[in-house]
């Protein structure tokens, strides 16, 4: 069975749930450069091409920027009773 765990309060309630007791969360942010985020944008061409060209005006286009999309870092295990 596949469960689709999108926030910490959710990971925490069926970590909890399995009888973990020892856990950490962390929010994980990805880091690209800023072009790449760019590419990603559900935008027209013309307006990814404006932002871009005025990221190269600025010497921006290579800097890396980080950013929290959803990923979550999970370390559980269970102690023995």
């Amino acid at each position: 069975m596949k469960e689709h765990l999108s926030s910490k309060k959710t990971i925490i309630y069926s970590l909890k749930k399995s009888k973990f007791n020892n856990f950490e969360t962390e929010y994980i942010k990805n880091s690209y450069r800023i072009v790449y985020w760019i590419s990603l944008l559900l935008s027209p061409k013309f307006f990814k091409s404006l932002i871009k060209k005025i990221l190269i005006m600025h010497g921006l286009l290579n800097v890396k920027l980080a950013i929290n999309i959803g990923n979550i870092l999970v370390v559980a295990f269970k102690l023995k009773s």
